[in-house]
């Protein structure tokens, strides 16, 4: 291991290696995750070989992406790989005018506030294993399934609220884990929605996106119920009450993630509608 990895482009023919980086870790992630990753982001590593160190772009908009899976192997470490791919991707990204966002943990806000990144608000990871909780919808609101034909209004809503293009993303997660896909109607205007994803570990809630906590809350009890499998989800912290409410059914922190921008922060709007992102690696 004395070698200078060489540095390349990622693309599907790499998803068992950047799995096995992401399982060594003790990530979440499973196949369908990177393979989304792989086909719509920009992936850079580095082959020894075999892959040894990944990171790549998540475009969630003509000015805006995520960067996500900086990951080295165990045997490679503190030789500055993750910091070197981390800086390409932002090379990459301010090459073409985009605007880079990432949720950090404790740790890497350290090594991303040096880079410019700055805090937008704190995120909390839940977990919990109750797959029974009480919600109902408020008067006037209505939940049913979320279908594949809806994705495409769904994301013009959901662009509105978050700033954000994801109709892929959407797509991706409906299919993946429909159970857990689940629109809220008022008067038949949409005023919610919550969509899911299969992990290694555990399910993963999110986005979960509503008019009002008590929309947000009867989101997550419906996905839950349906998931039928223990879930996690990235709850801003500006929503303190949900936190405390899931908190007083069982859900338990495992860390702490700061969303964070290389550029203007007005790039993407408060938290006010967004109870659970998407994912860390997928903003």
């Amino acid at each position: 291991m004395t070698g200078a990895p060489a540095e390349r482009a990622l693309g599907r023919d790499d998803l068992a290696a950047a799995l096995r980086l992401s399982e060594q870790a003790g990530w979440n992630q499973v196949a369908d995750d990177w393979r989304l990753m792989l086909d719509e982001g920009w992936a850079i590593g580095l082959d020894a070989p075999p892959v040894i160190a990944t990171a790549l772009t998540v475009p969630l908009g003509a000015r805006l992406a995520w960067i996500s899976m900086v990951l080295v192997d165990q045997a490679w470490r503190r030789r500055g790989f993750g910091t070197r791919l981390l800086r390409r991707c932002i090379a990459e990204l301010s090459a073409h005018g985009v605007i880079a966002g990432l949720d950090a943990t404790p740790a890497g806000r350290l090594v991303y506030a040096p880079l410019g990144f700055q805090p937008l608000y704190g995120l909390a990871r839940l977990f919990i294993d109750r797959a029974v909780l009480d919600a109902a919808p408020p008067p006037g609101v209505t939940l049913r399934p979320l279908a594949a034909s809806d994705v495409a209004a769904l994301a013009d809503w959901d662009h509105a609220r978050t700033g954000m293009r994801r109709a892929a993303l959407l797509a991706d997660l409906q299919r993946r884990l429909p159970a857990a896909a689940w629109l809220a109607l008022r008067d038949g205007a949409l005023a919610g929605c919550v969509l899911g994803r299969d992990g290694r570990l555990s399910n993963q809630l999110g986005p979960v996106l509503a008019e009002e906590e008590s929309v947000a809350r009867a989101l997550i009890a419906r996905a839950l119920g349906a998931g039928g499998r223990a879930a996690i989800l990235d709850v801003p912290d500006p929503h303190a009450d949900l936190q405390a409410w899931l908190h007083a059914n069982g859900a338990v922190t495992q860390r702490g993630y700061t969303r964070m921008l290389l550029g203007a922060p007005a790039t993407l709007p408060p938290p006010d509608p967004l109870y659970a992102i998407a994912g860390p690696e997928l903003g």
